[in-house]
C-alpha cells in the first residue's frame, strides 16, 4: 500500500503521518521502519537504493514493514523511485508513506490516483482555521472571552483567527505558537480583545516595522520589491 500525504500545512500533515506510524507501532512489538528524507542528505543514489533494498528484503520479526519517504520530488532518480513505489501499490506486506509539501508531478503523479491513497493538507481557509483554533485552544487550555458576533461586531476568537489568517504561510503553526503565548500571558483568564491587541497586534506591528526598514534601506530593488510583495501577501 502507498499512502501520499501532501500540502504546505506541515503541522497537520506531520500529525497525520505520526498517527499512521503510531497505529503500526501499536500493532507490532518490533516495528520495522525506515525513513528517507531526500532533502536532508539522503538526496543521492544511495537513498533510492536503500528504499528498494529495504522493501525487497523480508522482515524477520513482523509481517509487514513501513517505509517513510519525505520530499520525494528531490530524489536524484525520480524515475527509479517511481518504479519502486508502483511495485508496492497493491502489496500487503509493506506500507509506504510519502510526505511532500507539494503535489507530485510527472513520474510520481500516479500517486494522486487509485490504488494509491492520498490526502491533501492545504493552508487553512478562514472557516476551517476558526474550527482549528477552537480545537487547539481546548488542548492547550486557552479560552476566549465570549461576545456577540455580528456583521459589525466580532468576538475575540474570530479576531484571533483573522490575525492568523493574515499570515500567508504556516497558519496552523502560527495558531499553536500564538495560543501557547496567550496561555502564558493570560493564564486561566479568558482571552479578551484587549489582550489580543496588547499581545498579538504589537507583534504584527513589529514585523511590519522591520519589513519597512528592509525596504527603505535595501539597495537591491528586486529584494526590496520582494519584501514589499511579502507584506501585501500577508495583508
Amino acid at each position: 500500500m502507498v499512502y501520499l500525504l501532501y500540502g504546505p500545512d506541515s503541522l497537520r500533515r506531520g500529525r497525520k503521518l505520526k498517527e499512521l506510524l503510531d497505529a503500526y507501532r501499536k500493532k507490532y512489538d518490533n516495528p520495522d521502519i525506515l525513513e528517507i528524507d531526500f532533502s536532508s542528505g539522503d538526496g543521492d543514489e544511495d537513498g533510492v537504493l536503500r528504499a528498494r533494498d529495504f522493501l525487497n528484503q523480508p522482515s524477520l520479526f513482523v509481517a509487514a514493514k513501513v517505509l517513510v519517504i519525505k520530499n520525494s520530488g528531490e530524489a536524484p532518480d525520480v524515475g527509479e523511485l517511481a518504479k519502486i513505489l508502483k511495485s508496492e501499490l497493491k502489496t500487503e506486506k509493506s506500507f509506504v508513506f510519502v510526505s511532500d509539501d507539494v503535489a507530485p508531478k510527472e513520474a510520481l503523479a500516479f500517486l494522486l490516483n487509485k490504488p494509491a491513497l492520498h490526502q491533501e493538507f492545504p493552508e487553512l481557509s478562514l472557516r476551517d482555521l476558526k474550527t482549528f483554533v477552537q480545537k487547539e485552544a481546548k488542548v492547550i487550555g486557552v479560552s476566549f472571552e465570549p461576545g456577540p458576533s455580528t456583521q459589525l461586531r466580532v468576538n475575540a476568537l474570530e479576531i484571533f483567527a483573522e490575525i492568523i489568517f493574515g499570515r500567508a504561510e504556516g497558519r496552523s503553526w502560527h495558531t499553536v505558537r500564538e495560543l501557547e503565548k496567550l496561555a502564558v500571558f493570560c493564564g486561566k483568564r479568558p482571552v479578551s480583545k484587549q489582550a489580543l491587541s496588547e499581545i498579538l497586534y504589537s507583534e504584527e506591528k513589529k514585523q511590519v516595522f522591520q519589513s519597512a526598514r528592509k525596504i527603505l534601506f535595501e539597495r537591491n530593488p528586486s529584494r526590496a520589491l520582494s519584501e514589499l510583495e511579502s507584506i501585501f501577501a500577508a495583508k
